[in-house]
């Protein structure tokens, strides 16, 4: 049998109400303090100095591949990244990785070979045996406002 108790606020006053049972109840199971428990689950707190090294290591990852690295929500992830101002974007896409002295040299010599074999006009391939396709799926990094974004690298050998 629960004791009757009486909370006065004002003019108000409860009386042996569900809340009061079930804090009663739970004093007395031995719940003696009224401080938050350890419970199973994910943290709900980002360690952001571990998050900021994350995303340095691999600026491409998804919030996905974070989670199982931080062991913290995706959602959670997400909404620090943007609440630290980081904005997900595409870096610029290149054929190749080149000094600008081996792109000049490049262009020369397809100019000099085009004018001794006219290989552009052999370029399309018309045989209707293969074609050749590109379902490059770009990945996006995450960056900070003024940060310059990293080049993303051409395939060498297309799919066919």
């Amino acid at each position: 049998m629960l004791p009757k108790m009486t909370l006065c606020t004002g003019t108000m006053s409860v009386e042996h109400t569900e809340t009061y049972t079930a804090c009663w109840y739970y004093l007395m199971v031995g719940g003696y303090t009224l401080e938050d428990e350890e419970r199973s689950g994910r943290p709900s707190e980002l360690n952001l100095s571990e998050l900021r090294r994350v995303v340095r290591t691999d600026p491409f990852q998804s919030t996905r591949e974070m989670e199982s690295t931080l062991c913290v929500h995706s959602f959670t992830i997400e909404s620090e990244l943007k609440k630290s101002v980081m904005k997900k974007k595409h870096g610029q896409y290149v054929p190749h990785h080149l000094e600008p002295v081996d792109r000049v040299d490049a262009c020369l010599t397809l100019l000099n070979l085009h004018r001794e074999n006219r290989w552009l006009e052999h370029l399309i391939i018309s045989d209707k045996e293969r074609i050749y396709y590109n379902n490059f799926h770009r990945r996006a990094q995450w960056v900070d406002p003024g940060e310059t974004l990293k080049e993303v690298l051409k395939d060498v050998h297309p799919k066919k």
